[in-house]
């Protein structure tokens, strides 16, 4: 079996909330049977933070690679936010 790339976005008012509504959606889409190749191949996540001087994309770019297929998604908290719901990404590889 392989790893394709993944990246999501999902809101949450916190990262496991957000974490456990992306992998729903990923399951509802693609269904429930595994190697899906989504988040929903993820067993948790781990938190990350952007450098100052580079923007997400860049930075999803250059880390994407270090992710392992079975281990966790990484998350990006998308734009600091007092909000009571806040929007992550999660990205990664994922057996397919």
């Amino acid at each position: 079996m392989g790893a394709v790339e993944f990246v999501t976005s999902s809101r949450g008012k916190t990262p496991e909330e957000a974490f456990t509504n992306a992998v729903e959606e990923a399951q509802y889409d693609y269904g429930h049977a595994g190697y899906t190749g989504t988040i929903a191949e993820k067993p948790g996540f781990e938190m990350r933070k952007v450098p100052k001087d580079t923007s997400i994309k860049d930075y999803i770019d250059k880390t994407i690679d270090d992710n392992d297929k079975w281990g966790d998604a990484y998350c990006i908290q998308k734009f600091p936010s007092d909000t009571v719901e806040k929007e992550f990404v999660f990205y990664g590889n994922a057996s397919c």
